[in-house]
């Protein structure tokens, strides 16, 4: 029947507390996490996770950067240098882990801008870690990884309208796909002055500061 609607209720991938944003911000709260608790809770003592996301069992990190954006004379991509930097040091600490290692392909790295795209993949592959992967969103797209790192780029006055410069943003869609990628280790990276300008956004950061998973720069005053 072409009117009928499925909706679908059951998530096997992610661990529950990284449903918990999209869960609220998408599903009416009517998502169910039933993904293998042994994947979902293997990077449950990562070392770059705070202090209050580990007592809670939360395997989520949004670190807060007042980076800059830049673009280069041969591309009207944006690239953001800071995060990059940021984005490397994670990928090394989680491929550090002693317990529950993790291999470069089960980590990804999601950013809306290809120019981002292109210097994170130049750096892994002089790191020897290529087989991590780098893309949009659309790339994701039904993909999965144990651990995906989220890049937004977009930082400081010089990046007019938030939700042209966000990119996947612009979408509900791709915002969720970011989101939901992950099985067991979300790590965002971003400006949040210039993300909680949105709304969904600001929802976003509202919960990951609830969850103690905030770290890096001071927060807005909205958010404090």
């Amino acid at each position: 029947d072409k009117r009928c609607i499925t909706k679908l209720v059951k998530n096997f991938r992610s661990h529950k507390e990284l449903l918990t944003i999209p869960k609220a911000l998408y599903y009416d709260n009517e998502l169910d996490a039933c993904a293998d608790e042994r994947m979902a809770e293997s990077c449950l003592q990562f070392p770059g996770l705070t202090e209050d996301a580990r007592k809670k069992k939360v395997p989520l990190v949004f670190h807060g950067v007042i980076g800059q954006d830049l673009k280069e004379e041969t591309s009207p991509s944006f690239f953001n240098v800071e995060e990059i930097v940021i984005v490397l040091d994670y990928i090394r600490q989680i491929l550090e882990m002693r317990e529950n290692k993790v291999l470069p392909k089960e980590i990804g790295v999601i950013t809306p801008y290809r120019r981002q795209v292109q210097k994170i993949r130049n750096k892994l592959k002089k790191e020897g870690y290529q087989d991590v992967m780098v893309g949009s969103t659309e790339e994701f797209q039904g993909q999965e990884r144990a651990v995906i790192i989220l890049t937004t780029v977009r930082s400081g006055e010089t990046s007019g309208h938030v939700r042209q410069g966000l990119g996947f943003l612009a979408s509900v869609k791709r915002f969720n796909v970011a989101l939901t990628r992950a099985q067991s280790l979300l790590v965002v990276v971003g400006d949040p002055e210039l993300l909680s300008t949105d709304s969904t956004w600001m929802e976003f950061l509202g919960k990951v500061v609830e969850m103690g998973s905030y770290t890096g720069c001071g927060l807005p005053e909205c958010l404090v």
